[in-house]
């Protein structure tokens, strides 16, 4: 059942995005993909399937795994450094940093009125910061839909790309860093865990929980005591 669930979400998908751009609405596609994947899961629930425990969902998971190195690679392609102009790439760090900054200041100013305090606000914001699977995915989608024989419309397309390129190179790997170091000093450990929504009772398993290096340190000095 889990294999052909898997297929027939897989094919329905790809039937959607190029069924969508031979009859030339192509942003219907991925729209109707969010919308199985949605009514999918709502009817799998229905079955007995639980939100948090969904093999479809993992098989995904995989998927994107093996694909999302080759999006970005892709994507990393479209971009020629010595056609580079400095003008641009000037013009679009800074307007890149000046919405990064209004960002934060609007997320910020958006959680007045939450159980949030202060510092889990700022957190929040600074966490929003890295963005890289959109621009990746939607990227040379410019290049596609240009006329190539307008060097105008190229010129275009080539500047989103390079915007994509840069809003990846910069928000992504500072974002990582942000997060890495700020989570301890803005975010306080709580002794109880949360209680999950209705209807998940746990975490769903993840492929990217298997790993060989235990890093739970009561557990790891739990077995250092067991040791003659």
């Amino acid at each position: 059942m889990v294999p052909m669930r898997v297929l027939m979400l897989l094919g329905g998908g790809l039937l959607a995005v190029f069924g969508s751009e031979a009859i030339e609405l192509g942003g219907a596609g991925p729209l109707a993909v969010v919308a199985a994947a949605f009514v999918s899961c709502y009817f799998w629930q229905k079955q007995g399937w639980e939100i948090d425990d969904n093999p479809v969902a993992t098989a995904f998971e995989i998927f994107w795994m093996i694909f999302e190195p080759i999006l970005f690679g892709v994507t990393g392609a479209q971009i020629k450094i010595d056609e580079l102009e400095g003008r641009t790439v000037y013009l679009g760090l800074s307007c890149l940093l000046a919405a990064i900054l209004i960002r934060i200041a609007v997320t910020v100013l958006v959680g007045i009125g939450s159980k949030l305090n202060l510092k889990e606000k700022v957190f929040i914001a600074l966490s929003w910061m890295a963005k890289a699977t959109v621009q990746a995915a939607l990227a040379p989608t410019a290049l596609d839909k240009v006329n190539p024989n307008d060097p105008e419309q190229v010129h275009y397309a080539e500047t989103v790309v390079t915007m994509c390129v840069l809003s990846i190179l910069l928000t992504a790997p500072t974002g990582a860093i942000v997060i890495t170091l700020s989570g301890p000093k803005l975010l306080t450990k709580t002794t109880t865990p949360a209680s999950p929504p209705e209807g998940w009772k746990a975490r769903r398993p993840s492929i990217r929980d298997i790993s060989i290096i235990n890093e739970d340190p009561d557990l790891e000095e739990t077995a250092n005591e067991r040791k003659p």
